[in-house]
C-alpha cells in the first residue's frame, strides 16, 4: 500500500518509523493486496543497512524489528514474511557457516525468488565461503538486483557498496590466493565506496579473473555491457 512506499528507506531501516501502524485500520481484503508491497519495504531496509554499512548488531537489530512487527500482524501469509526476514538476517550472520546457507537454499522452491535472493546474499558473505562461490553468488544477486531496478534502488546500491567493501577485504586479507592481486587491487582502487552499477559490473568481471571461475554466458554478457556503459 501507499503507506508503506511513502516511507524512506532510512526509516525503514532504522524502525524510526513505525511502518505497521495503520495495519489495523485496513480489511482483510486491502491487508492481503498490502502483502504485496513487503517486498519493496523490506528490501529498501536491507539495503540501507548495506549501503551505510552498519555493524551487524545494529542490522540484526533492525531486522529483529521488522519480525516481531510481521509476527504481530493478522497476515495472509505470515510465515512466508517472517522466514524471508530470518533469512535476511543471515546476510548479518558471517560465521553461520557457507554449508549451512547451501543448505537451506537447496531447500528453496524453485519460483521464491525473494528468499534465493536473500540467501545468496548470505553465502555471498560467509567467512568460510570459497572465493569462487562468493564471486557467483554475488554476481547472481546483482542481476536480481538490476531486475528489480524501478523498485529497488537502495537495495542496488546497499549490494553494490557490499561487493566492493567485501573484495576489498578480501584482497587485503587472502590477496594469496587471487590472481594477480595486484592488478585486482588497482581495478578496487579506482572503485568508489558507492559504486556506480558499471563499476559493480567491472569489479565483478575482475574477481571472476581473480578466482579463476567463468560466470555463465548470459551474465557474462549482462555483466560486460554494463560495465561499459
Amino acid at each position: 500500500m501507499s503507506w508503506i512506499l511513502r516511507l524512506t528507506s532510512k526509516a525503514l531501516a532504522t524502525s524510526k518509523t513505525d511502518v505497521f501502524h495503520a495495519w489495523s485500520t485496513l480489511s482483510e481484503e486491502k491487508r492481503r493486496l498490502a502483502e504485496g508491497t513487503f517486498w519493496v519495504a523490506l528490501s529498501q531496509a536491507i539495503g540501507y543497512l548495506l549501503e551505510k554499512g552498519e555493524s551487524d548488531e545494529v542490522s540484526l537489530g533492525s531486522l529483529d524489528e521488522w519480525r516481531s512487527g510481521f509476527s504481530r500482524l493478522n497476515l495472509v501469509d505470515k510465515e512466508y514474511w517472517v522466514s524471508l526476514v530470518d533469512a535476511a538476517k543471515l546476510i548479518f550472520k558471517p560465521d553461520i557457516s557457507a554449508v549451512e546457507v547451501k543448505s537451506k537454499l537447496s531447500k528453496v522452491e524453485t519460483d521464491n525468488n525473494y528468499a534465493k535472493f536473500i540467501l545468496y546474499l548470505a553465502l555471498s558473505v560467509q567467512r568460510d565461503a570459497a572465493l569462487n562461490e562468493i564471486a557467483s553468488a554475488q554476481a547472481v544477486i546483482y542481476q536480481y538486483a538490476l531486475r528489480w531496478k524501478r523498485d529497488s534502488d537502495t537495495l542496488r546500491r546497499g549490494i553494490g557498496a557490499r561487493i566492493v567493501r567485501t573484495w576489498r577485504h578480501i584482497a587485503s586479507k587472502r590477496g594469496f590466493y587471487l590472481n594477480n592481486p595486484t592488478l585486482f587491487r588497482r581495478i578496487l582502487s579506482d572503485v568508489h565506496n558507492l559504486p556506480t552499477d558499471a563499476e559493480v559490473a567491472k569489479v565483478l568481471l575482475a574477481a571472476a579473473d581473480a578466482v579463476g571461475i567463468r560466470y555463465d554466458e548470459e551474465v557474462y554478457k549482462a555483466l560486460s555491457a554494463l560495465a561499459t556503459s
